[in-house]
């Protein structure tokens, strides 16, 4: 991520003086509104002391001045801070940067234009190069039948909003709801319902019906899934309250930790096999949930 060296915004501190530069600092950390706050809690213990106060209003007009060139100092630093990784930064750096030049105290500082358009055309560029990786990597995904990874990359566009390919969208409705069968085992359902729940197409899939088998664990996730998924969550049963907030992803440590605590319990579950036991199964019970495989 992007981490600015703050020269630009040092230069201009201390070329104040040192009462200039206290309300400076103090107005980058909360703005105007700090200043003041900071003048009146002072000026409370003035009268208190039965000392003269301060004039509030002259202290705020000289941060008024003074803030726009420590606006601009910190805009230059992030410019500095881009230039240099303009190629690998961070799009939400780079987008961050670029909106900020649109500040109205930026806008006024004709010196910095030509900064703020070669800024765009880099954003420009390099949102168009990673379009075009994440509707490749969409459509290899699909292409080999990986649908929880498909519903995944569509999910994450280098621009938010963006939707697949109209082509792709239709193949990827179509693989999840063969995954969404009743034929499938619920365990499949939660983890491509994780993955559906945050794809553009997740009010677009609506399957034929529920799997014959449903477990608490997929209950639970349709539940909390809800809002996401209304129209799959009425096939359960379950109506979504319209003031109901939107799901958000499963942390992965979260899942990791439910992963380790069933097997844990397997574990201290499992006794020693008796000769009997041990035999080896049917070769149909073997193939139970291959369909689960692909992921």
């Amino acid at each position: 991520r992007l981490r600015p060296l703050n020269v630009h915004r040092t230069a201009v501190l201390e070329a104040l003086k040192p009462e200039e530069r206290v309300l400076a600092e103090q107005a980058l950390d909360g703005g105007i509104g700090a200043v003041r706050r900071a003048v009146n809690k002072q000026n409370d213990q003035l009268v208190k002391a039965g000392k003269p106060k301060i004039n509030a209003d002259a202290l705020v007009n000289l941060v008024v001045e003074l803030l726009p060139r420590l606006r601009v100092a910190e805009w230059q630093d992030s410019v500095d801070a881009v230039e240099k990784i303009l190629d690998t930064v961070d799009l939400r750096d780079l987008r961050a940067v670029v909106a900020k030049s649109n500040d109205p105290t930026l806008l006024k500082d004709a010196s910095l234009n030509a900064k703020r358009e070669a800024l765009r055309e880099a954003l420009e560029r390099r949102q168009a190069v990673e379009m075009q990786h994440w509707s490749d990597d969409l459509r290899a995904a699909v292409d080999v039948g990986r649908i929880v990874a498909a519903l995944k990359i569509s999910a994450q566009p280098p621009k938010a909003g963006s939707r697949p390919a109209e082509e792709v969208r239709a193949r990827l409705i179509a693989l999840t709801l063969e995954q969404l069968s009743p034929e499938s085992t619920p365990e499949r359902w939660v983890i491509v319902l994780e993955a559906l729940a945050f794809a553009p197409i997740h009010n677009e899939v609506v399957p034929v019906g529920v799997p014959a088998r449903v477990s608490p664990e997929l209950t639970a996730t349709v539940q909390r899934l809800a809002p996401a998924i209304p129209r799959i969550a009425a096939l359960f049963g379950i109506t979504v309250d319209p003031k109901a907030q939107m799901p958000r992803p499963l942390r992965n440590e979260w899942r990791d930790k439910k992963a380790k605590g069933a097997g844990a319990k397997s574990k201290t579950a499992a006794k020693p096999a008796s000769p009997a036991a041990a035999a080896p199964a049917p070769a149909s019970d073997a193939s139970v949930g291959a369909a689960d495989a692909v992921v």
